[in-house]
């Protein structure tokens, strides 16, 4: 065993050496343990085959005693002081290691990654939903503005308008805001994860990427009721529902 601490915590100090390779993360995300649960690991093994070897040898001076074939009393007492010595001696030393080493558990990423085994992917989560406030409440009004509807529902579909050309919010809708009156709007595929592929203003604002629609794209404009009373068309989250909102 002295030559095994003279290895590790003596002279060629390997543990210290291990402790500092440890702390990169090339290494440590192979192992399901922290740098410092990998110093701990070594010293607790180390002084588990410690106390082993050393019972060994009082077991084996015990034997030879009884067969009169003992040793010296000054060999078992330098044999005690040696397992003494090494005992003590490794205890500080891993307290200082352990105290400088990470306590995170890191795992690598895989090469290529694969839905539903090295990650999970939720769709149509707060989307961007584009409603006229009179599909937001019970009464079909015009009475306030988009900032009224933090927290509404799909209650409708008036007309037949933009409504009955996009998929129906099933959830709750929040946080409205009004942009601007008049808009075109780029439907996404149906097999699509997405709701939108861009919004399109009067003005030449756009949310989104803008480019050729590839599926369909209508207009939304806002509209007058009783010639004062604007039902405007609204920017809201969506918080939907269906099936085809959930984790892959």
């Amino acid at each position: 065993m002295e030559q095994i601490y003279l290895k590790f915590f003596g002279k060629d100090d390997l543990i210290s050496r291990m402790a500092f390779l440890n702390q990169f993360h090339l290494y440590t995300c192979k192992t399901p343990q922290s740098p410092q649960q990998f110093l701990y690991f070594i010293y607790v093994n180390y002084i588990i085959h410690e106390l082993k070897a050393h019972a060994l040898v009082e077991w084996s001076w015990l034997l030879l005693r009884k067969f009169g074939r003992g040793g010296s009393v000054e060999e078992e007492q330098a044999s005690r002081a040696a397992y003494k010595r090494r005992t003590e001696g490794t205890l500080p030393k891993i307290k200082v290691l352990m105290s400088q080493a990470e306590r995170s558990v890191w795992r690598c990423d895989p090469q290529k990654h694969q839905s539903g085994i090295t990650y999970e992917e939720v769709n149509r989560l707060l989307q961007g939903y584009v409603e006229n406030e009179v599909d937001l409440n019970s009464d079909g009004a015009c009475n306030h503005d988009c900032g009224y509807y933090n927290s509404a529902k799909n209650e409708g579909c008036f007309d037949n308008k933009f409504c009955s050309e996009q998929p129906k919010c099933t959830g709750g809708v929040h946080d409205c805001r009004f942009v601007e009156s008049s808009m075109q709007i780029c439907q996404a595929e149906k097999n699509s994860s997405r709701r939108y592929e861009f919004i399109k203003y009067e003005s030449g604002l756009v949310h989104g990427n803008e480019k050729p629609c590839a599926s369909w794209l209508t207009s939304a404009k806002s509209w007058n009721r009783w010639l004062f009373m604007e039902c405007s068309y609204c920017l809201c989250l969506c918080d939907d529902q269906s099936p085809s909102t959930c984790v892959l």
